[in-house]
């Protein structure tokens, strides 16, 4: 069965006892964390799953649901200290209060040099050199600096059809840190077709919306697929 079937059996069956449903976006974490022991065969493009695979779901569901209720179980006997806010007047002077410390690093891996990217051939023939002859989807963030000078490179997704899985958050979180100034996203396509699906068209209005507002623009959306690849500013998309 395909995976809406699939989740349209698994939550027939979670719906008579009582548990939450499973969404696609779930039951494609569990795929790429290894939670699922059976794995699907591909058609196409497609996934294609036995009916194993819905009862290790149900199974799944049900230890979750365990420690859900033992957890919860845990914070009705917990102790909660009391805690009171003051106002800035009322607190006296002298007096030390811990304050949590944040900080966020980028660590740079210092052997790998990508160069300036010009165009997206460029782009291209980058994410072809990490992903030739991979057999699933995989979706990265292209940063630059204002020379075209790929300053990180991150990747985003993995799984079929990755580019749903992606959220600004994680394509945009990396570009902030290394402080570029544009971003150029990319996907690969082991079935060798470069045509933008309607998903992919979706995921760069999104994102391109997302960069004009953290002022880091989408300068493309490259979709490589074996020895070619489509750029969605030459088609008109961005």
């Amino acid at each position: 069965m395909f995976i809406n079937e699939l989740l349209a059996t698994a939550n027939a069956h979670l719906a008579q006892q009582q548990m939450e449903r499973v969404t696609e976006r779930t039951l494609r974490f569990w795929l790429s964390e290894g939670h699922l022991t059976v794995k699907p065969t591909k058609v196409g493009r497609n996934l294609w799953f036995t009916s194993e695979t819905v009862d290790e779901i149900i199974a799944l569901r049900k230890n979750q649901s365990r420690l859900k209720s033992a957890l919860n179980a845990d914070k009705t006997y917990a102790v909660v200290p009391s805690f009171e806010v003051k106002p800035i007047s009322e607190i006296s002077e002298g007096v030390q209060y811990d304050i949590p410390h944040v900080e966020f690093r980028v660590v740079r891996d210092t052997t790998a040099k990508y160069g300036q990217v010009r165009g997206p051939e460029g782009v291209a023939d980058l994410i072809r050199s990490l992903t030739d002859g991979l057999t699933d989807e995989r979706f990265y963030s292209v940063c630059l600096d204002n020379r075209n000078n790929v300053v990180a490179l991150h990747l985003c997704s993995i799984g079929d059809h990755a580019s749903t899985l992606v959220h600004p958050r994680s394509v945009f979180r990396t570009a902030v840190y290394s402080s570029a100034v544009a971003i150029v996203v990319a996907h690969n396509h082991p079935s060798g077709d470069i045509d933008p699906s309607p998903e992919d068209i979706a995921v760069t209005k999104r994102l391109h919306e997302a960069g004009k507002i953290l002022g880091i623009p989408l300068m493309d959306h490259v979709i490589i697929g074996g020895k070619r690849h489509s750029s969605f500013r030459q088609l008109g998309y961005l």
